[in-house]
């Protein structure tokens, strides 16, 4: 019984919106066990080859760039 209960965590989904300019199907919603987390939050970080991501690049030629940038920069 114990094995279901070790490292689980009970919680809320908390939805960030990214805002008109990012209307996509998919929104980042971490969980946290704590409702008030979204009130607190200063930024939402995305890895760069999350699915988010990768559509906000194929929308912006610009972000493209940067990102592609942050990618060959941690390859170093």
């Amino acid at each position: 019984m114990q094995q279901n209960w070790i490292g689980r965590s009970e919680g809320t989904l908390v939805d960030f919106d990214l805002g008109e300019r990012w209307d996509l199907r998919d929104r980042p919603s971490p969980c946290s066990p704590r409702a008030w987390t979204r009130s607190m939050a200063t930024s939402v970080q995305l890895a760069p080859e999350h699915p988010i991501v990768v559509d906000m690049i194929a929308r912006d030629a610009e972000l493209r760039v940067k990102v592609n940038e942050l990618i060959a920069s941690s390859a170093r």
